[in-house]
């Protein structure tokens, strides 16, 4: 695969919610062994993957969600879930 990693240092970032368009693709990859067997079979690094949607609230203003289907490995829920950004 030739991926090689660099040690980098680490910030905190907070994302302003208003620069997260309904639509953008997050690529995430845990260095747990798994998503290094999926990079191995996919040839690419990125083992899982997630969308920022806006749904409307009851008063019609739009709120961020992050969007993903999953086997509940990382998390209780398993298929469709979404978390308030």
């Amino acid at each position: 695969m030739n991926v090689i990693l660099e040690e980098r240092p680490i910030y905190d970032t907070d994302v302003p919610e208003n620069f997260i368009q309904s639509g953008d693709f997050l690529a995430i990859t845990r260095l747990d062994g798994l998503d290094q067997i999926i990079g191995y079979g996919t040839g690419g690094i990125a083992g899982h993957s997630v969308m920022a949607l806006r749904f409307p609230d009851e008063r019609g203003r739009d709120e961020l969600y992050v969007v993903e289907s999953q086997d509940s490995w990382y998390w209780p829920t398993a298929g469709l879930q979404r978390t308030p950004y």
